[in-house]
């Protein structure tokens, strides 16, 4: 497995923001769309249906975790790069 540079991280990371931007800025009807399948008789599906409601929550602990994590390893990098670079400077 070869290591992906912070760069090319945030490269894909924007390349998918400001895609799926303009696609929900240009076709606006694509978020009612979407949202419209999660309905029910006026109801969220999650209200009949148990399951989803627990998968909902499971997969939105799941984003915060993933979120949280990637910053707290952003975050390291930074530190420990730095470090790095400053003891180099000291050592030549």
């Amino acid at each position: 497995m070869y290591p992906i540079s912070l760069k090319i991280i945030l490269i894909i990371n924007t390349f998918f923001f400001f895609t799926f931007f303009l696609i929900f800025i240009l076709f606006p009807e694509f978020d009612i769309f979407f949202s419209n399948l999660f309905f029910y008789d006026n109801n969220f599906i999650s209200e009949e249906i148990i399951l989803i409601k627990d998968l909902r929550s499971l997969l939105k602990d799941f984003m915060i975790l993933f979120s949280v994590t990637s910053l707290l390893i952003i975050i390291f990098n930074f530190f420990f790069s730095k470090k790095k670079k400053i003891s180099y400077k000291y050592t030549n």
